[in-house]
């Protein structure tokens, strides 16, 4: 009862300013509002000033400092790495990164910016920590061949704790399970990072508010620095395309991921964070594309969980609900050369 008038208190307000040209960005931070809000009463706050701290500690146990969360969270992640093969680092390393299948709020947030008051609704409700979408199931159906491919190379996976990174993660590299859903393989080593979350609101704002990256920046580098620090020589990323285009810029090699993308990378240890790019090669992209418009979802945006389509993908498929069940049969779309660009 509570959500269901919650919905239509919410109705009526969007209604009401729904003519205003600035009515979809207003609902989106609404929106991330409401999320922040649910945070804030399950986890508790944790205030932290908009310029990064430039405190580390040097001790061989907090090699990322500890004046943050996700920082200390960083060190016991590689304590767990240690533990499981405490060999020196790779000075080479061959690194898959996978952008997460469109999710939920994917989808909300296009109707969003095409100013469809159910698609608000829908937001709010599922979140920006929601689950896939049909069409993001159906991308990992289509590309799991791929990753089934080069997953026996693979010694680690590490992936954003967001559902649907995690759901990617298990959807390309997990074991089938016999029952339509996939479990985690033990043949390697598989971690969360909370480092890898999505763009936070606190770096959302201090975009927004003082046209500074910095707090983002110094999660991106030293998450690098904690790559470089790896013992393994091939290794698998699935998160989110803002932070992976941010990392991957500061790698000295940028690059825009779509949803359900693989892309291999062969990286050096060297440049200005630990590691530089040499190359990088799409190895596969999903036929199925968003029910939205590939205009009306782009990277470009400011967007906390940084979600749209790969510029790179090309013409994109309008999906019907009675094709589901032919989908899963099709084959990863064969790539030309200049999508690797």
């Amino acid at each position: 009862q509570l959500h269901s008038n919650l919905e239509e208190g919410l109705l009526t307000a969007l209604t009401s300013i729904w003519q205003s040209p600035i009515a979809p960005q207003i609902v989106i931070q609404a929106s991330r509002i409401v999320f922040v809000s649910q945070v804030v009463l399950g986890m508790g706050w944790v205030g932290a000033s908009l310029s990064p701290s430039t405190t580390s500690s040097s001790s061989s146990s907090s090699p990322f400092g500890k004046d943050r969360k996700w920082q200390r969270y960083l060190n016991d992640t590689l304590q767990q790495v240690r533990a499981y093969d405490n060999g020196p680092p790779s000075t080479t390393k061959t690194i898959y990164f996978i952008r997460h299948a469109e999710s939920q709020s994917n989808v909300a947030k296009g109707e969003v910016k095409k100013r469809s008051v159910r698609g608000c609704i829908t937001l709010c409700s599922v979140g920006f920590d929601s689950d896939l979408s049909p069409t993001g199931r159906r991308q990992l159906l289509e590309v799991r061949p791929a990753a089934q491919a080069i997953v026996g190379e693979i010694e680690a996976i590490f992936h954003s704790p967001l559902k649907r990174a995690e759901q990617t993660a298990a959807a390309l590299f997990g074991e089938d399970d016999g029952n339509g859903s996939f479990k985690v393989s033990r043949n390697q080593l598989w971690l969360p990072v909370k480092a890898m979350k999505e763009v936070r609101f606190k770096e959302w704002t201090q975009a927004s508010l003082a046209c500074s990256r910095s707090i983002l920046d110094l999660r991106v580098a030293t998450f690098v620095k904690f790559v470089s620090m790896l013992p393994f020589e091939r290794i698998a990323l699935v998160g989110h395309s803002r932070f992976f285009s941010a990392m991957l810029s500061i790698m000295e090699n940028p690059t825009t991921l779509g949803n359900a993308n693989i892309w291999r990378t062969s990286v050096e240890t060297g440049g200005p964070f630990g590691l530089r790019c040499l190359s990088k090669e799409l190895l596969a992209s999903p036929i199925s594309r968003s029910l939205q418009s590939p205009s009306g979802l782009s990277d470009t945006d400011v967007d906390v969980d940084e979600d749209g389509l790969n510029e790179d993908a090309g013409e994109y498929i309008v999906i019907e609900e009675n094709e589901v069940a032919e989908l899963p049969r099709m084959p990863p779309r064969a790539l030309k050369p200049h999508a690797q660009e």
